[in-house]
């Protein structure tokens, strides 16, 4: 394929893709044109997509820069793409399976020296395990369970393990996932049923909640009992 060759993969029916042809891009105004260098594919969506799992005419996500349109056979997917510009600078991009493509520089996020392209391509999905995090809002000390040790699972509870002080463990049914972790700091589970004091924590959780809950209903009435009581009356006087 020369320089200038463009070929992109299409979904064109369920369990079937197509490697096409393209027209070379041409860039607009303040656009970078870059050569993919390595692609990823996601095990979730992407597959979903393959297998046809998805409603028909469906929306693309209007979020993702490159995606317009919707899921009608034959369409393009993907967001995990690694590039290179002209000048040789690395870029994550968040675009589907295609060899080149155009993108304005906000669109892109720059890569490091440091960072290899295989590592670049878990950028989304640590993304995702950021934003569980986020919504979890842990504190330090929890004990935290995390279902699966996929890519997300597994970034998600080294996460939580490295900086939020959390004890974590993971429960998967593969047992060799247990080489993903340093079990030392991380426990690894494969059975559900053996995992220590599972009951005994989902109550634990349960009273943290309830007790929050009665402290801030506590709290609120206290406020307004003493807004309520009559002038006086905390030392006893009366009319």
């Amino acid at each position: 394929m020369s320089a200038v060759d463009c070929r992109a993969l299409y979904f064109t029916a369920p369990g079937k893709i197509e490697i096409r042809e393209e027209p070379p891009p041409s860039p607009g105004e303040g656009e970078l044109i870059l050569q993919s260098c390595l692609q990823g594919i996601s095990p979730g969506t992407e597959r979903l997509m393959f297998t046809g799992n998805f409603p028909r005419g469906m929306q693309s996500d209007p979020a993702i820069d490159g995606f317009s349109g919707s899921f009608d056979y034959p369409f393009r997917y993907g967001y995990i793409n690694v590039a290179v510009d002209d000048t040789g600078r690395r870029f994550f991009a968040f675009r589907d399976h295609v060899t080149r493509f155009t993108a304005r520089p906000e669109e892109l996020i720059p890569l490091p020296d440091s960072m290899d392209n295989e590592t670049a391509l878990l950028i989304p999905h640590t993304e995702t395990a950021l934003s569980i995090v986020h919504d979890l809002n842990p504190h330090l000390g929890d004990r935290v369970l995390v279902s699966g040790a996929g890519i997300v699972g597994t970034l998600t509870a080294e996460l939580l393990d490295r900086y939020q002080g959390c004890k974590v463990s993971v429960v998967d049914p593969l047992p060799d996932k247990a080489s993903f972790f340093d079990t030392e700091r991380i426990a690894f589970f494969t059975d559900t049923g053996r995992y220590p004091d599972m009951e005994t924590l989902t109550q634990r959780w349960m009273l943290r909640q309830l007790r929050r809950v009665f402290r801030a209903v506590s709290t609120q009435l206290d406020s307004k009992a003493a807004w309520l009581q009559p002038a006086g009356s905390a030392t006893g006087r009366s009319d």
